[in-house]
């Protein structure tokens, strides 16, 4: 999943209050998993 596109995090039917896991790999793991958390916090805090 891209997560760059609001719309594909918005389409994967994730309950306001739900808790989920993230698991990033690769080279740039650690800035993968702060971009997500900022996306995360920014679109659905």
């Amino acid at each position: 999943m891209n997560l760059k596109s609001i719309m594909g995090v918005m389409s994967l039917g994730i309950a306001q209050g739900a808790e989920i896991t993230i698991t990033v790999e690769g080279t740039d793991e650690e800035e993968a998993i702060k971009g997500i958390d900022e996306l995360m916090r920014s679109e659905f805090s």
